[in-house]
Formats: C-alpha cells, structure tokens, sequence
C-alpha cells in the first residue's frame, strides 16, 4: 500500500505543475495518462506477483503478466534474497 501512495504523491507532483502551464491540452491529457498507468502498474506488479507449481509447469503472474514455464524446462533452481 505504501508503494500505491508513494507513486500517486509522485504523479500529483508531476502533473500538477504541468497542469497550470502553457502547454497543449493533447500533450497534458497523454502525460498524464502516462503517469496514471505507471502509477498502476507499478503497484500491481510489485504486490500483485506470484508463482504456482503444480505437476506439470510452473505458472507466474506478475500483475497483468502472465505465463508458464513447462518443469522439464527447468534444469537449477537457486536460492536468492532479492526482493
């Protein structure tokens, strides 16, 4: 939840002064499209990843991403920390 509100504080510091310049309406409503999916996205992929083993393939989802890794295509599996 944190990442969500951190990322629109950063959206509204980015649109906001952009809103009160002189800039085109197109280029202001695209920005800010722009920055409204990343703020989305980047949320639903952080907290939205996860991985399911079953007996034939290895399924992740990774926010609106997904796919499947068939087992035998897997040859190592390594310990890591990373986040």
């Amino acid at each position: 939840m944190v990442v969500g509100l951190s990322g629109a504080a950063i959206s509204v510091a980015l649109i906001a002064p952009m809103l009160f310049a002189d800039v085109d309406a197109t280029i202001k409503v695209v920005t800010a499209g722009l920055v409204v999916l990343t703020v989305i996205l980047i949320p639903w992929v952080y907290l939205g990843t996860y991985y399911v083993v079953d007996a034939r393939e290895l399924r992740i989802r990774s926010g609106p991403f997904r796919w499947r890794i068939d087992l035998r295509h897997i040859h190592r599996v390594s310990p890591t920390r990373r986040v």
